[in-house]
This record gives C-alpha cells, sequence and structure tokens, in this order.
C-alpha cells in the first residue's frame, strides 16, 4: 500500500459518519510495513507529543493474535483543550483512562526494571478516546495502520509517581458523574 493511499483512507476515517479502513487483507500489508506508514503520518507540522500502548493485556493481545502491544502516536493537534469533549467528534467512541509518563531522556535500548524509576520525569493522569468505529473486524496490521484506534487525549496535571494509587478521574456526562 502506498503512503498516499493509505493517508487519505486514514484521514477519511476520521470523518464523522465515515468508517475506519481495514487495508490489511486486501493489501497484503505485514506489520513491519504498517508501523513503517504510521512513522509518516506526522507531517512536518505536527508536533509528536508522545506515544500509546493498545492491547496492553494478554487477553487483548489473544484477541489479534499477538504478544506485545501495538504502538500509536500522540500528535499535538488530538490533544483536547480544557476539559469538555464533544460526543458528535465520534462515532463509535471509546474512553479509556491511563497513566502518562514522560521521560527524562530519550530511550534507545529496552531498559531493565531497575533503570524505569530513573528515566521518569513526571507522570500524568490521562484520558485516551478512541475511535472504534471500523468497516470490518480490525486485524492488528489495521489496528496499527489506524493508529492503534487514537483520535483525542487529554492530559492532566503532572502528579508525583508516589501517589498514583490514589489518583482520581471524574468523568461526566452532561454534568452528570458517569465514573
Amino acid at each position: 500500500m502506498d503512503r498516499i493511499a493509505w493517508r487519505a483512507e486514514y484521514a477519511e476515517g476520521l470523518k464523522i459518519g465515515r468508517q475506519r479502513a481495514c487495508p490489511a487483507q486486501r493489501t497484503g500489508l505485514d506489520l513491519a510495513g504498517a508501523y513503517a506508514l504510521l512513522a509518516e503520518l506526522p507531517s512536518s507540522s505536527e508536533v509528536i507529543k508522545g506515544y500509546k500502548g493498545a492491547l496492553t493485556t494478554k487477553e487483548s493481545q489473544a484477541a489479534f493474535e499477538t504478544r506485545e502491544p501495538a504502538l500509536g502516536i500522540l500528535m499535538a493537534g488530538m490533544e483536547v483543550k480544557g476539559d469538555k469533549v464533544k460526543l458528535t467528534d465520534f462515532n463509535r467512541g471509546a474512553v479509556e483512562t491511563e497513566v502518562g509518563v514522560v521521560l527524562a531522556r530519550d530511550v534507545t535500548e529496552v531498559p531493565s526494571a531497575g533503570e524505569l524509576p530513573a528515566l521518569i520525569r513526571s507522570c500524568h493522569l490521562m484520558i485516551e478516546l478512541v475511535d472504534l468505529n471500523f468497516e470490518s473486524p480490525p486485524s492488528l496490521v489495521d489496528l496499527v495502520l489506524n493508529n492503534a484506534a487514537a483520535k483525542q487525549y487529554l492530559c492532566g496535571p503532572e502528579i508525583d509517581v508516589a501517589e498514583l494509587e490514589r489518583a482520581a478521574l471524574e468523568l461526566r456526562l452532561d454534568d452528570e458523574v458517569r465514573y
């Protein structure tokens, strides 16, 4: 699948009333090819704010016949400013609560468990907003080609790592607490 055709399908799938494409089977694209295309997602004017993991449990990995998480890119233009999200921005939206980690330095190799604490500069409670409106059940390749279903995210204030166990988020719909 060429880069221009993929970008067009990806952009179309983000529009309201449209479905995210699942081109893996018809194109024969493999996982390495999907990640190569995903790496080209940010345009030269877009700032990468970070990366996201999907399929982070053994159960979700089993559903996609993999043993590792799928990755996506969080770009500055995807960040929701303020604390309100428009439900009309989503076809089949879902909410995922996350812990965002800002690293103290670039990481080029997998660190050991003992090295992890020194790599963390700060933590943030985050809400990731995904859109799961796929044209058919996605394969792992399709999930990667659709930026791991990412659409928007909210990043909360910095919190101390020691406070993570007690940290909480409150989600409301029309001023009614839902979570």
